[in-house]
């Protein structure tokens, strides 16, 4: 599992059945290179049963995709060790994943098709972006602006690229903090390509921190305390939090 992929993935072609060409569709490796996507269908093995998989040959690892979770109304809870997917109608366990490096290795998740009702990709209006809203994303891979002056202690960045979801690459320019009335954290990227402010729910793993997708809510909690961090609703592809987001001196506590 990843929280980075936007869509499930296999590189084998033997596991997809009913697989439909794809064409004019590319994914991002991360490093501004993209990869074909070569058709989509359902797989089911022992270890998933999920519809909608894309086949991309380039990629280096069979991904199940957490954004792609999320939009199925599945909840999603993180946690240091791994990942568990629930269902919001009885929350009955769909799969549970640990955590290894960058990627959640699952132990079991399968999905019936009567639960991939699928919303649209990522959007966030300019209008709404202009405000200088932050947003909550699962395929974000770091906290990024596109607002500059957001941004202290700037750090120049060379040679990193995020991808734009279609292929092309995005340069990140620098890293800083952000304290605003709105958030407070460490570690943002200016990337002024993006279309809006988010925070990465895989980044806030990274840092020990809990983020729990339930309902429409994502809740991002210490867990040592259990004090809550901030929440966010969902809104589309991506959550908009409310109340200030305080991460930056948790973050310092742990890197003594």
């Amino acid at each position: 599992m990843a929280t980075a992929a936007t869509n499930h993935m296999t590189r084998d072609q033997s596991l997809i059945s009913d697989l439909k060409p794809v064409t004019g569709r590319v994914v991002s490796r991360g490093n501004g290179a993209g990869l074909k996507v070569h058709g989509s269908g359902a797989v089911n093995t022992e270890t998933v049963a999920i519809p909608d998989v894309w086949h991309v040959p380039g990629i280096n690892a069979n991904l199940v995709s957490v954004p792609q979770l999320s939009l199925l109304g599945l909840n999603i809870s993180f946690d240091r060790g791994g990942c568990t997917v629930t269902r919001a109608s009885d929350a009955s366990v769909v799969g549970k994943a640990r955590r290894s490096a960058q990627l959640l290795h699952t132990c079991s998740v399968y999905l019936s098709r009567r639960f991939f009702d699928r919303s649209g990709p990522i959007f966030v209006c300019p209008e709404e972006a202009a405000k200088g809203k932050w947003y909550i994303a699962t395929a974000a891979t770091n906290h990024m602006t596109r607002d500059q002056s957001l941004i202290s202690d700037l750090k120049p960045v060379t040679g990193r690229v995020v991808g734009g979801g279609n292929g092309a690459g995005l340069q990140v320019h620098g890293s800083g903090a952000v304290n605003t009335e709105m958030v407070a954290i460490p570690d943002v990227w200016y990337v002024p390509g993006i279309n809006c402010n988010l925070v990465s729910v895989g980044q806030l793993c990274q840092l020990g921190l809990e983020v729990s997708i339930f309902r429409g809510v994502c809740t991002v909690t210490r867990a040592s305390d259990g004090s809550v961090v901030g929440k966010a609703n969902r809104s589309g592809a991506v959550y908009e939090p409310f109340g200030r987001w305080k991460i930056a001196n948790f973050r310092k506590r742990q890197v003594k």
